[in-house]
């Protein structure tokens, strides 16, 4: 299997585990949360979703700056490096 290929199957499931994660994640805050905003107060739903504001911002932390040579900011970095490289080629 060519390398590219496996690295845009491998950023497939990453990505499909990311968007599946940040639903569920939604859908606890929705289902259970809003519900305690609506009887109690705003600190008392801000108490019990604590955990789900922390996993959901874990996850769009890792997606960004995490996962190494998969993270968002190494490969932007080499299609920058890679753009620049091609531009001085061709002068």
């Amino acid at each position: 299997m060519h390398k590219d290929c496996a690295f845009n199957i491998n950023a497939y499931y990453f990505m499909e585990i990311f968007i599946i994660g940040i639903a569920a994640f939604f859908a606890a805050i929705v289902s259970t949360k809003i519900h305690i905003l609506v009887a109690d107060c705003f600190w008392m739903m801000a108490h019990a979703s604590r955990t789900d504001f922390a996993m959901t911002m874990l996850l769009i932390c890792l997606i960004i700056y995490g996962a190494g040579k998969l993270s968002f900011d190494f490969i932007m970095l080499r299609k920058l490096k890679d753009s620049v490289s091609k531009s001085a080629s061709l002068r």
